[in-house]
């Protein structure tokens, strides 16, 4: 390249994350002192209800208030609880799972009948042999859908 060439400019626009990825309180985002998260404005409140200690898993009823959920959960207009999970396995493959705390995590087919998880999603996904899906957490965690 002559010294007087500017370098090539290539532009790309890219989508790092779905908004709802970055629901509730546990995700990478930063937050503010408000509860606001910084990298999409979204305002999360959460509140423990009912806190039963115990072996195992203890029992938790907490709700989460996410300003930029449209959905209307059962505690009302962007509102839900940590027992509302779900999760819809697309016709193209993807998977997604919604936690009790608004958040989305997203896997998709690996081709070998296995998954790939999105970017910053780090628990694991199987398909069970009965057509269930078991998911572990980091911790160890483990859910059965």
């Amino acid at each position: 390249m002559l010294c007087n060439q500017d370098p090539p400019s290539y532009t790309q626009d890219i989508t790092l994350t779905k908004n709802d990825t970055v629901f509730g309180i546990n995700t990478s985002s930063g937050y503010s002192w408000g509860s606001v998260n910084t990298s999409t404005g979204n305002y999360v409140y959460e509140a423990s209800d009912m806190s039963i200690p115990g072996r195992g898993m203890p029992f938790a009823f907490e709700r989460t208030y996410n300003s930029q959920d449209e959905s209307t959960g059962p505690l009302g207009y962007g509102w839900t609880h940590s027992y509302n999970i779900s999760m819809t396995e697309e016709t193209g493959g993807n998977v997604t799972v919604r936690w009790g705390d608004g958040r989305t995590e997203s896997w998709g087919p690996d081709g070998a009948g296995g998954y790939i998880p999105r970017y910053g999603v780090f628990n694991t996904l199987v398909k069970n042999g009965d057509g269930t899906f078991t998911i572990q957490q980091k911790n160890m965690t483990r859910y059965k859908v």
